[in-house]
């Protein structure tokens, strides 16, 4: 994880994140990721869709 985590900060300005809206992708845009935990995170706003959308994928895979 730490050398996918060095890799997305020293060659990446943007990453982004797939997911399905209205049963056809979407890719959305995000910043810097975060290393915490050794684990890989996004920052998003708690009320924009696309954190809801998040949260049922974390939901599915656990």
């Amino acid at each position: 994880m730490k050398e996918t985590y060095k890799f997305l900060k020293e060659n990446t300005q943007v990453n982004f994140v797939a997911t399905i809206k209205d049963g056809m992708p979407s890719c959305r845009p995000f910043g810097d990721p975060i290393m915490y935990d050794d684990k890989i995170y996004v920052i998003t706003n708690k009320n924009k869709n696309v954190s809801k959308k998040f949260i049922k994928i974390i939901t599915f895979a656990s």
